[in-house]
């Protein structure tokens, strides 16, 4: 289950056995293990980017100005993280059925080439093939959403590789009642100004630029908190539509003996 309460995760899961049985697709190069261990790389990181949302945003007595930097990494990188586990899950689930039209996961060449480019087309024409007869749905909404998880991606790499990732942005006024009092902090202590959550977070809408040609106007950045509820969406809408793909699309025997869930 996700930390927003939706469940297509189980439910994804479910059906990933279900097709692993000698009855539809088996379960050759144990592709369930690689399929089922992405998708609790999913979950792991939804949670983490929940985690890490509150951290930031929220009220919280052991959490300074300071350290929002690396919680805003870590759920750049959640995010980024997030999808490319659905992917890798999908493939181990699409290569079971059409091995044709996804990545081998018995070749480590393969395997460190299986990415999101694969769903939204930008990579060799026989690996989209799969993609599209198998997960119509979902590719179209990769696409529909590739400007959002690019943005995610090329900010994620730029923390990763180059620097902080904290380009701004306004912080909280409203402490709940005897938040400060309760810390010992008085009135214009000077620490009170280093205690205190975001309510918004700036980030670059071109992260890779060079400084000296990046744009400084606020026109060129967007919002996080608007990015991790794009996302959040994205995910769940992108699960929903997984299920529907592989029901429509897979040909499952959907009660064969032998399935637990």
């Amino acid at each position: 289950m996700l930390p927003d309460g939706s469940n297509y995760d189980d439910v994804l899961r479910v059906i990933a056995r279900i097709a692993a049985n000698e009855k539809n697709l088996g379960n050759t190069g144990n592709w369930l293990f690689s399929c089922l261990r992405a998708l609790e790389g999913v979950q792991q990181r939804m949670t983490s980017l929940e985690e890490n949302r509150r951290l930031v945003y929220e009220w919280h007595p052991q959490v300074s100005i300071a350290g929002h930097e690396r919680h805003i990494a870590i759920m750049l990188f959640c995010m980024d993280s997030a999808f490319e586990c659905l992917v890798f899950a999908l493939n181990a689930l699409g290569q079971a059925h059409t091995p044709q039209g996804f990545r081998s996961l018995s070749d480590e060449k393969a395997l460190k080439n299986i990415t999101p480019k694969d769903v939204i087309g930008l990579a060799n024409s026989q690996i989209g093939s799969g993609w599209l007869s198998l997960f119509p749905r979902f590719q179209q909404h990769c696409q529909n959403h590739a400007t959002l998880n690019t943005l995610i991606a090329e900010n994620h790499d730029v923390t990763k590789h180059r620097h902080s990732g904290f380009d701004g942005g306004t912080i909280r006024q409203d402490p709940p009642p005897c938040f400060y009092e309760n810390l010992g902090l008085p009135k214009n202590h000077p620490r009170r100004n280093s205690i205190v959550p975001m309510q918004e977070v700036l980030i670059p809408l071109h992260p890779k630029l060079p400084e000296d040609v990046k744009p400084k106007a606020l026109s060129e950045c967007t919002y996080l908190e608007k990015v991790i509820d794009e996302f959040c969406e994205f995910i769940n809408q992108g699960l929903l539509l997984v299920i529907k793909d592989i029901l429509v699309c897979f040909g499952l025997n959907l009660n064969p003996e032998g399935v637990s869930n």
